[in-house]
């Protein structure tokens, strides 16, 4: 997925962050699956999970993840977060 331009370019509305580092963060909000490889999640700025991108079957580690997936979870989380934009949010 590296060098994917469509990816770079949505990439551009969100705020990155790579954390290799968990001790003393509550992992609780996040439905996790330690099976997995590599997974994204998407919050907004109040740390809800609007959603997560990754997914595993037993022949292989990466078949069900695709750039092409990736873009389409990007697009949805955008399009989510723009229509929920100025709503009341429900308490955490």
């Amino acid at each position: 997925m590296r060098g994917d331009k469509d990816i770079i370019e949505l990439c551009k509305d969100f705020v990155l962050l790579r954390m290799t580092y968990l001790r003393g963060v509550n992992i609780a909000i996040f439905e996790y699956d330690y099976d997995l490889t590599w997974m994204g999640f998407f919050l907004d700025a109040e740390g809800r999970v609007l959603s997560r991108y990754g997914s595993r079957e037993s022949k292989s580690a990466d078949t069900l993840n695709s750039s092409e997936g990736l873009r389409n979870t990007m697009r949805e989380v955008l399009a989510a977060h723009k229509a929920d934009a100025g709503k009341p949010k429900a308490p955490y």
